[in-house]
């Protein structure tokens, strides 16, 4: 049985559980691996898979010229390793405001290396061989930069807002995360693997750094009015948003399973975008769902 005291200030001491939450952080951060690797085999590595995103593909061509299309490629201009540093500055201006360094590190932290391993992957680990004819994307694109960074973002603010704040980030967020995953499939940039790889991998470097943060200084839960507010305000919407766009998407994913290649391929690949976002939501919501109402006490060991 664990208990917590006030301290001086009026905050409650850090629960003595680290190990316990700790492994949990690490035990998602494995999963996130072993998926990132399954996506990767699944999807680039095998003649279906590959199949599969081809198809998607040739729903793209008819909206190149498209307002939408234009918008899109206007916005994910503005997703730059100069838009993360100044998301890195915030995190760090917040960290220091909050005179809690070690969260700010943790979130700086998440933001960079995912940023890192993402280039250092796509540009000179990761491989994509020609198992099906396509001349014009035979390239690996896996993972995508863009989902990556932009998810890495909100999951590096998530670390260090407070956590009566930690809803109306997500809220707000996720809501640019998501139409970024969207944004990346409908320029043609990036397949619906590609989507999926850049948040497992935002996620797992996230859920690292927090794991170290528990293990150095335990967790601690800050006293709340509304507790469950402080999540439900962005988990339900998110929920719902994924619900509805599983719903909108079933008839698309039928017709693939059931007609195959002669499938509507702008069909198929609406609703391969539309399952994108929600892989974006559901990355949103299982951090969320990780912190819970807690968040790693100050750090009383040295780094």
């Amino acid at each position: 049985m664990h208990t917590k005291t006030e301290s001086v200030a009026g905050e409650p001491e850090p629960i003595a559980a680290p190990r316990r939450r700790g492994r949990l952080f690490t035990s998602t951060a494995a999963a996130c691996l072993l998926g990132f690797a399954a996506t990767y085999f699944l999807f680039v590595w095998t003649r279906p898979g590959q199949a599969f995103e081809f198809h998607v593909l040739q729903g793209i061509p008819a909206m190149l010229d498209t307002p939408p299309v234009l918008r899109a490629r206007a916005w994910l201009a503005y997703v730059t390793e100069y838009a993360m540093a100044a998301v890195v500055a915030v995190i760090i201006a917040i960290g220091l405001v909050r005179r809690r360094p070690a969260l700010a590190i943790a979130g700086a932290v998440t933001v960079a290396a995912t940023a890192g391993l993402d280039r250092v992957l796509v540009r000179w680990v990761l491989t994509r061989p020609q198992l099906v004819v396509d001349p014009m994307n035979n390239e690996n694109s896996f993972p995508s930069g863009h989902v990556a960074m932009s998810t890495s973002a909100l999951l590096g603010l998530l670390i260090v807002v407070p956590v009566a704040w930690r809803g109306c980030t997500a809220l707000l967020g996720s809501a640019l995360v998501v139409g970024i995953a969207e944004m990346t499939m409908t320029v043609g940039w990036h397949r619906l693997s590609d989507t999926v790889g850049g948040n497992l991998l935002a996620l797992g470097v996230a859920c690292v750094a927090v794991a170290v943060l528990v293990r150095l200084g335990g967790v601690r839960t800050p006293s709340l009015r509304w507790p469950p507010l402080a999540r439900m305000v962005a988990i339900a919407p998110l929920l719902g948003y994924a619900a509805w766009t599983v719903v909108r998407s079933a008839g698309p994913a039928y017709d693939v399973l059931t007609r195959g290649a002669a499938a509507d391929p702008r069909q198929t690949w609406a609703a391969a975008g539309g399952l994108a976002t929600v892989v974006s939501a559901l990355t949103v919501v299982t951090f969320l769902g990780l912190l819970a109402k807690d968040e790693p006490a100050p750090v009383k060991r040295p780094l």
